[in-house]
């Protein structure tokens, strides 16, 4: 690209990601590799983020080792994990390999889970606590990561226990610990079909849900609008039953939790306008 087209093509992907998305979707596959080739990584990640998983990941396939891992570190984990998804064994494996630690543990806890289920949505980008965690424990490490959002998530051993709202933590006494402040948050087992996920009428309510894995052990979150994609990309392609969630469910996984989780979302949320 000349510096000119460079110069055009840098602002419209920065100003528009979801239409240039739409854009890299139309291009032939050595194209769009090309375009991840030749920017920065920051500038096509907002637009690499909102391509169709399948259409990134072929892109992925298509760029040197170096360049691809560039590339997904810039995404979030869900986002990584959602092209690796995509792209064939052992290329995928040998991707992982290359991304941090950290990421690439993340990255494979998604990947166990079918792409038509709620755990493969999963952000795991949040912040976690622990219940003996005072109030402004909380607040300076927030501070020293530069975290930002509506609240923080509080674990006991792992084991899911609630949220606390921003406002909430911020008001509350300094020592003040989690497990004091905690509130119910509607959680939805990692395996649940996203389908059968959006069935839950408190998500109308509580856009944002903790997922969680065996023993209620936190893995991450999912808002609505990543339970939509799971439930519309599954509808438009078929699966092998055995590789779904809802053929695990079949095979007897959910059957045997999916009664009590429905029966608790009433007990949890029938007061939507409780303060946080």
């Amino acid at each position: 690209m000349n510096d000119e087209l460079d110069t055009l093509t840098v602002a419209f992907l920065e100003a528009h990601p979801r239409e240039a998305a739409r854009e890299l979707e139309a291009m032939p596959v050595a194209e769009v590799a090309a375009l991840l080739e030749a920017l920065p990584a920051r500038v096509v990640a907002p637009v690499f983020a909102e391509v169709q998983a399948r259409v990134g990941a072929e892109a992925i396939c298509a760029l040197d080792a170096e360049r691809a891992t560039l590339v997904l570190n810039a995404l979030r984990t869900s986002g990584i994990a959602a092209t690796l998804r995509h792209v064939p064994q052992p290329h995928r494996s040998a991707l992982l390999e290359r991304l941090p630690s950290a990421q690439a543990l993340a990255c494979r806890a998604l990947l166990r889970y079918p792409d038509d289920s709620v755990g493969a949505r999963a952000h795991t980008e949040i912040a976690v606590f622990d219940v003996a965690t005072s109030a402004s424990q909380a607040l300076d490490a927030l501070r020293r990561e530069g975290a930002a959002g509506d609240g923080v998530f509080v674990v006991e051993v792992g084991v899911l226990r609630g949220w606390v709202s921003a406002g909430r933590l911020l008001k509350a006494p300094a020592a003040m610990a989690l497990g004091g402040l905690v509130r119910p948050i509607l959680s939805l087992p990692a395996l649940m079909p996203a389908k059968t996920a959006l069935e839950a009428p408190a998500l109308e309510r509580e856009p944002v849900a903790a997922v969680v894995e065996h023993g209620d052990r936190l893995l991450g979150t999912v808002t609505l609008a990543d339970l939509r994609d799971a439930a519309s990309a599954s509808a438009e392609r078929p699966n092998d039953v055995r590789t779904t969630a809802l053929g695990l469910a079949a095979a007897g996984y959910w059957q045997a939790v999916a009664a009590l989780i429905h029966s608790l979302l009433g007990a949890l949320f029938a007061d939507a306008k409780a303060p946080r």
